[in-house]
């Protein structure tokens, strides 16, 4: 048998960070020194939660069917609290391992809740959580078997941090609340760690995905909206420096023990330029709003977004929605311009992806007495229109514009994604405004100015065998946990391999 494995799990571990922080981050920069590895592509798209769960079954999310993106506009998050994640019972990494005898001590995976009985521990959070003011929040936690919880003395409610922005004068103390959490979480972490019996660990911080989506542009001076030297600015840098000595302190109480270290995807500028897709589809004739009411109303929308942008009024907008769900409701609507769009529209943009601008995105066609043949027409000629479509400098917009059953072929392909999907490139994002030209601004990018980039970290340490090939994933990661233990995975018909394969 080979050695025990510890995982660490690091949402939104950003490896161009990493890569600029170095020389302040003394074990990752020794991790990444031994390593044989260090960028894996994440899952397109790179969303926390399709990511973790094709980590935990090392399937793509068109093959493991769930999908979900935070909603701004959904402050009851009643979309997460509809999936059910016991869908993924004996299918992840950690089931297979206990089918083959081996323990395993999973401690707070990302969605999965309340969990099951395993052969070792599971230790559930639930993914929807309860505001309890302005910086904290509060969730359910499970244990299997129940009575871990006392043994380790784990509430039945723990405290997380709010996902949502706490306001420009919280922001400070917003993040020194979030790293006395992350130290809680560590702590349970490493007493389970050095207290249990286990051959497998897997452990997940989800705080710097947060911080980054928050902070992202108090601390990149690229960013449009960059303040100049600020205190805030430190923060996403202390939580690298705050993720590297908990990554020591794991290996230090374990030195002998196999160790990967990873993310779900990366994280980087927002785009704060935006391509008006609803536009362009209007212009085209496929989208109609074309009275004199909905252009009125497109034109009051526009004024609003432009007037609560230069006022940096966002923040009363999310506060807002935030605590009212009918202005919620309405706020996604008067964001997205859904009120202005006809019933008799063939295409509109989807919202799939979440009402934000992200580079990344997809087009619902309205195939209501639709042949098929004028369905493939329509998707073509939409495909061929935004190929041309280029930058206000004449650069191409698009990575790629295509099919969902190309883009994400899959068993679940049509039930989790629009009928075209795309990837804008780098400093360009979707656009929701009608009626007001092609190209704008992100009205949002004050408050949220981090977002997922398609790259992830992915390094190991103490394993006894060398990778066999290049182009790793995250979807390898189960794969490669079986082949670790040499327990069989070709046989599972997953989308990853194991990365000491060959290609």
């Amino acid at each position: 048998m080979n050695r025990r494995l510890l995982i660490i799990g690091i949402d939104s571990l950003d490896p161009e960070v990493v890569l600029g922080l170095r020389n302040q981050l003394p074990v990752l920069s020794r991790l990444m020194d031994g390593s044989p590895t260090f960028r894996a592509s994440s899952v397109f798209p790179a969303d926390t939660i399709p990511a973790w769960v094709s980590i935990y079954t090392g399937l793509l999310p068109a093959n493991h069917g769930i999908f979900y993106s935070f909603d701004l506009f959904d402050p009851e998050r009643s979309a997460l609290a509809g999936i059910d994640s016991s869908r993924l019972q004996g299918s992840t990494f950690w089931d297979s391992a206990g089918r083959a005898g081996l323990r395993s001590v999973i401690v707070q995976p990302m969605l999965i809740y309340p969990g099951w009985p395993i052969n070792g521990i599971l230790i559930s959070r639930s993914p929807v959580d309860h505001r309890r003011d302005w910086i904290e929040t509060e969730c359910d936690v499970k244990t299997h078997p129940p009575e871990v919880q006392a043994r380790y003395g784990i509430s039945p409610q723990c405290r997380s941090l709010w996902g949502g922005y706490p306001g420009h004068r919280h922001l400070m103390r917003w993040a020194e609340v979030g790293l006395r959490l992350l130290e809680r979480e560590k702590q349970l972490g490493l007493a389970l760690f050095r207290k249990e019996p286990w051959d497998l660990f897997f452990i997940y911080f989800p705080a710097l995905d947060i911080i980054q989506h928050r902070l992202w542009r108090f601390y990149d001076p690229g960013d449009p909206t960059f303040p100049g030297e600020n205190l805030l600015g430190e923060l996403i840098p202390r939580y690298y420096r705050t993720m590297d000595t908990l990554i020591g302190e794991f290996l230090a109480a374990d030195p002998d023990a196999g160790v990967i270290v990873m993310s779900d995807h990366g994280h980087g500028r927002r785009p704060a330029r935006t391509v008006n897709l609803n536009e362009f589809l209007r212009m085209q004739g496929l989208l109609r709003s074309d009275r004199s009411r909905d252009k009125v109303m497109a034109g009051i929308r526009n004024a609003i977004l432009a007037a609560t942008y230069h006022l940096g009024g966002e923040e009363l907008l999310i506060r807002l929605s935030a605590a009212c769900s009918p202005v919620a409701r309405y706020g996604g609507s008067l964001y997205s311009g859904a009120r202005a769009i006809q019933g008799r529209s063939r295409a509109c943009l989807s919202t799939f992806a979440g009402i934000k601008s992200y580079p990344h995105g997809g087009i619902e066609i309205n195939r209501e007495g639709m042949p098929d043949a004028d369905y493939e027409q329509v998707r073509q000629r939409i495909i061929d229109a935004l190929r041309d479509l280029t930058a206000p400098d004449g650069t191409i917009l698009f990575d790629f514009i295509g099919r969902r059953e190309e883009v994400a072929p899959g068993q679940y392909t049509r039930d989790i994604f629009p009928d075209l999907l795309f990837r804008f490139r780098e400093g360009w994002g979707v656009g929701w405004d009608l009626h007001s030209g092609l190209f704008g601004r992100a009205h949002d990018h004050r408050v949220a100015s981090g977002g997922h980039t398609g790259e992830a970290v992915m390094l190991l340490h103490n394993l006894d065998r060398e990778p066999g090939r290049k182009g790793i994933s995250i979807t390898d990661l189960t794969p490669t946990i079986l082949d670790h233990f040499r327990l069989p995975w070709r046989d599972l018909h997953l989308d990853g391999k194991s990365i000491f394969g060959s290609d």
